[in-house]
């Protein structure tokens, strides 16, 4: 359909104009234009208390007419404009009354263009309906497929409630709000499903966890992690629906960890938290390099794992800074395994020189990392290690 996405009336018809209250003459067409998909609104009138004109005073369901109220916006507690028009009407199915107007915006002082050119301000409820005007259209920039009766009903529910609580006769359902309206028209991506990865690991370890979900609008998404430690990721994205993404994250201290995971699309509409996925991590090998040792041609130390898992592939590096070396200054090596709460020897290859010198044996692997630095003498093949570390 090529028609406007809303239409803003700011006509009405009185009883003194041959039109008494009720009358259906323009009914039919207002619920063509709004079957064809255009938001028909109604300035609700600048008659005070005496009522709302034709067909603003239409209240045949809870959609028809839209019927805009004025507020004045530039006094900080909103009140309603003295002449805005107030409700009730009684234009029901069954003549019982039913409120009016419906929503409220700003419709004193408001500043606008003027025939003739240039601008000024103008008052009244033909002030206010354009707010409204200009709402639905952000609504339908958003969501290009929603519906007269649901934008209509987005307005009420968002609104930020004014007069008497709930809907009444001066306010209507309230002012509108314009960034809430938005927000709600645009449908989150659907809930993300149990995020995808391993269930069980060691602490200071890389996991990554993988999720998907789609956006019913086909909006992008971005993704956040909860990881159970009281840590939440950054938003990871754009990616298109239903895209799986990737995310990683490191543990440093062991327990049963919930991760879970939320999307949100481009326009910042949020899903629900996934279901949790239970993971649960262990203490990783800590490494501990104890005092150091010498003898004839080495040095070395106790390597201790105080972890609950064995560490593995342990490599480490001898390093003697000072003296004079002649054989052995930077030797390296690997450890296989060390088990939990025991050691192993880190030793050098045959070492050779005199003088002082310091020596520093590090150890490493991708959970833990340590080192010990002590002073030493070498004396040709022999290497005293000062005690105390000096």
């Amino acid at each position: 359909w090529d028609v406007p996405a809303v239409c803003s009336n700011s006509w009405r018809v009185i009883t003194s104009h041959g039109y008494p209250p009720c009358d259906d003459l323009f009914w039919s067409y207002l619920d063509a234009c709004e079957a064809a998909g255009i938001v028909i609104i109604f300035s609700a009138g600048n008659e005070g208390y005496g009522g709302l004109g034709r067909p603003p005073d239409r209240a045949t369901d809870d959609y028809r007419c839209f019927a805009v109220a004025a507020v004045d916006a530039n006094n900080p507690s909103w009140p309603i404009a003295d002449f805005s028009s107030r409700g009730p009407t009684y234009c029901t199915p069954d003549g019982s009354a039913a409120i009016k107007p419906d929503i409220a915006a700003p419709g004193v002082s408001v500043r606008s263009s003027l025939p003739g050119g240039g601008y000024g301000t103008k008052s009244g409820t033909s002030m206010a309906s354009p707010h409204i005007n200009g709402v639905v259209a952000l609504m339908r920039e958003a969501n290009p497929n929603i519906g007269v009766e649901e934008i209509k009903q987005i307005i009420f529910d968002t609104a930020y409630d004014l007069g008497d609580p709930g809907e009444d006769n001066n306010y209507g359902w309230g002012m509108v709000d314009a960034y809430e309206a938005v927000l709600n028209t645009n449908l989150p991506p659907e809930d993300p499903p149990k995020p995808s990865g391993e269930t069980e690991g060691v602490t200071d370890i890389e996991y990554s966890y993988s999720s998907c979900t789609i956006d019913p609008e086909g909006d992008q998404i971005l993704y956040m992690f909860d990881w159970g430690d009281n840590v939440t990721s950054n938003w990871f994205g754009p990616c298109t629906s239903n895209q799986t993404v990737e995310v990683s994250h490191v543990w440093t201290e062991p327990g049963e960890m919930l991760v879970c995971v939320k999307a949100k699309d481009i326009n910042g509409s949020e899903s629900g938290w996934s279901e949790p996925l239970s993971v649960e991590i262990i203490q990783g090998p800590i490494l501990d390099v104890g005092l150091l040792a010498g003898g004839v041609f080495k040095a070395g130390a106790k390597v201790w794992n105080r972890g609950a898992v064995n560490a593995t592939n342990v490599s480490y590096r001898i390093t003697l800074d000072g003296g004079f070396i002649l054989l052995g200054k930077e030797p390296t090596g690997t450890i296989a395994s060390i088990k939990p709460g025991e050691f192993v020897e880190a030793s050098s290859t045959p070492i050779i020189g005199f003088g002082k010198t310091r020596i520093r044996v590090e150890v490493d692997i991708p959970e833990s990392t340590d080192f010990r630095e002590q002073g030493a003498t070498i004396l040709f093949i022999y290497i005293q290690i000062t005690p105390g570390g000096g």
